[in-house]
């Protein structure tokens, strides 16, 4: 029994050191990439639509929004795109 002891550590060594990387690299399915892609084109639109602050930010005729800087404003349309994409869900009053 002496003999068998260390024969199952290195057994069990080598599982571990072996067997994990096999599954570290497992590459995203075709459905994933096309979401992610389409997750990256939502927040490019939002990056090309942002508008930094300070500033002020009409709402139509409803208010105008004094954005204080460090605050960035991300417009309704682009904005929904966006959540749509992650899964929200998102009416036509967003």
């Amino acid at each position: 029994m002496a003999f068998r002891f260390p024969q199952i550590i290195l057994f069990l060594l080598a599982a571990m050191l072996f067997c994990p990387g096999s599954y570290a690299e497992q590459k995203p399915t075709a459905a994933q990439e096309a979401r992610k892609t389409a997750v990256e084109v939502a927040v490019e639109g939002m990056s090309r639509a942002a508008v930094a602050g300070p500033t002020k930010i009409s709402l139509g005729d409803k208010a105008t929004l004094n954005l204080p800087e460090g605050f960035t404003w991300i417009p309704a349309k682009e904005a929904a795109v966006f959540m749509r994409e992650i899964g929200n869900y998102v009416d036509d009053e967003y």
